[in-house]
This record gives structure tokens, C-alpha cells and sequence, in this order.
């Protein structure tokens, strides 16, 4: 259980890292910038790793089994959208997928919301 604490915190740090900062996580691991396309890359990779390492996290939610696995996957939905919004507004990406991308973790959201937070299950659960 230890080695898995330990894990998960070095995960969480390196995906908090990468949301922060993309470009200085991008110099230091690989000798080079990341760019606008790989600066909004490395932010969903970053937010994929510190949800991660949530649901890694060595330890149950009160009251059930489920660990933090759903929750990780509920908190990855906001923050994905907002990774994919600065890549429209701040990187000035397009991509035919982005906007249904968006769409979708927006509606994921919503929808899982009450299944992480313990209540009532949303559609198709």
C-alpha cells in the first residue's frame, strides 16, 4: 500500500505539473518546447494523470468500495473541458472532433456527477 502512495503522489505531481505548465515539464523531460499543440496535449495528459492518480489513491470512500476511481473519473470531465476550451480560446486550435469533444465531457459531467458524489445513478447505469 505504501509503494502504491507513493506512486500515485509522484503521478499526481508530474500530471499537476503538466497542467500548470506543459512547456517547462516538456524542457525539462525532453529537451524541447512543447508548442501550442503539444502545450494543450500535455494539459489533457496532465489532467488524465492527476485523475489517475486519484483513483490509484490507497484509499476507500466512506460508506463504499468503489475507491476513488469515480470520483477521478467525474473530476477528469470538468477539467478535460477546460483543457480543450483554452486550446480553442488561448492556442487558438480547431479540429472537426474539438467541439464534439467538448460537448461530450461537458454532458459526462453532468451525468456522472451523481454517481461520484454517491447519488443517484445518471443514464445507462
Amino acid at each position: 500500500m505504501r509503494l502504491l502512495g507513493i506512486a500515485a503522489a509522484i503521478e499526481a505531481a508530474t500530471g499537476l505539473a503538466l497542467l500548470a505548465s506543459p512547456d517547462l515539464v516538456a524542457r525539462l523531460l525532453l529537451g524541447a518546447e512543447a508548442g501550442g499543440t503539444g502545450a494543450a496535449l500535455g494539459r489533457f495528459a496532465g489532467a488524465a494523470l492527476a485523475c489517475l492518480a486519484l483513483a490509484s489513491w490507497p484509499k476507500t470512500l466512506p460508506g463504499g468500495d468503489a475507491g476513488f476511481g469515480p470520483l477521478a473519473l467525474w473530476l477528469f470531465q470538468p477539467v478535460a473541458v477546460a483543457c480543450l476550451l483554452f486550446a480553442v480560446f488561448g492556442a487558438g486550435l480547431q479540429g472537426v472532433l474539438l467541439w464534439p469533444a467538448i460537448a461530450y465531457h461537458a454532458a459526462a459531467t453532468m451525468l456522472l456527477g451523481r454517481v461520484a458524489l454517491g447519488g443517484r445513478p445518471g443514464i445507462g447505469t
